[in-house]
């Protein structure tokens, strides 16, 4: 899937702050390598980071924070993202898939993908090329949507028993773009025939839910926040 637009400046990215999901996925990825006894600062030495489906590079700007010394690449099949990124950041973005991007296979000590596979038409051979990618010793941090959640539930009761009626929650969930879903099961079962190691994988709400509630009336604001817990 190609994207010729900035989905920043759409109805639907403008309910999202994407600092506030950068620092999110900064505090995912150190919680993600703390799991298998590892850290940041303790990724292969001079092994650089690669974040695919970078948009404007927010995740990567605050990640420069703390890797100063690493080569941080950032690729996104945007190029009108990435080139405002880089000129509002100045790092290296890339307005390329990472399957066409010519990255050079088992070097990088990190990489990261939020919210990409459900986007691609297979997502074993997107994860197959992000293993390849890796060091030896690096590590990979993968982020989806998750069909397990308390407010995908409570969407899916609303809308049936509604008879269809109740369907808003069920828009902001599902999408065109979204190609595939997940579970956390289907998402360990790929990585281990794929033949990943140390998986960890754990399961959050939807974005709507951690960070565009206030989009809605007041009345469904309240719901979708009781639902989320």
């Amino acid at each position: 899937i190609r994207y010729q637009r900035d989905h920043f400046d759409t109805g639907y990215m403008q309910a999202f702050d994407p600092d506030e999901i950068a620092r999110e996925q900064v505090e995912s990825t150190r919680w993600a390598l703390a799991v298998v006894a590892t850290s940041l600062d303790e990724l292969p030495r001079w092994s650089p980071v690669l974040d695919i489906g970078c948009a404007r590079g927010h995740y990567l700007n605050l990640l420069r924070a703390h890797m100063s010394e690493r080569q941080l690449i950032g690729v996104d099949a945007s190029r009108r993202m990435t080139e405002r990124g880089k000129d509002e950041f100045g790092l290296d973005l890339r307005g390329q898939t990472f399957e066409t991007a010519g990255l050079p296979p088992g070097c990088f000590g990190l990489v990261t993908a939020f919210d990409v596979l459900e986007h691609v038409i297979s997502p074993a051979a997107a994860l197959a090329k992000i293993l390849r990618l890796l060091h030896p010793r690096g590590r990979a941090v993968i982020e989806v949507p998750s069909e397990v959640t308390v407010f995908r539930a409570v969407a899916r009761a609303a809308f049936l028993a509604s008879g269809g009626r109740i369907a808003v929650p069920l828009h902001a969930l599902y999408h065109p773009s979204h190609l595939t879903y997940f579970t956390p099961s289907s998402l360990r079962l790929l990585l281990e025939r794929l033949g990943a190691a140390d998986i960890v994988v754990r399961c959050k709400e939807a974005h709507v839910t951690r960070f565009a509630a206030d989009r809605y009336r007041p009345a469904a604001r309240t719901a979708i926040r009781a639902a989320a817990g």
